[in-house]
């Protein structure tokens, strides 16, 4: 995925900045500051598709705010847990 976007990034560097490989590298850093943010939506949409080419199940729940990191997935773990035992 990063490979895809770093061509994707250099080639619209290329076509905007034909003159200037330090006026590609430019635009390519302003352009990588500007699209940042992941798109959670489509990596989760890539987790889905990658798991379905290999047959794993997925589930989904939500998150705690509060809590340390280990309450938080502990949380979790039970919540998947006994949904899974009431279907």
């Amino acid at each position: 995925m990063r490979e895809q976007i770093n061509s994707e990034i250099q080639g619209k560097a290329e076509e905007n900045c034909p003159e200037s490989i330090e006026a590609q590298k430019k635009y390519a850093r302003q352009y990588r500051r500007s699209v940042n943010q992941w798109s959670y939506g489509r990596l989760i949409e890539n987790i889905n598709n990658q798991a379905a080419q290999a047959g794993i199940v997925i589930e989904e729940t939500k998150q705690s705010v509060k809590g340390s990191p280990q309450d938080k997935a502990k949380e979790m773990a039970l919540a998947a847990y006994f949904s899974r035992n009431k279907s």
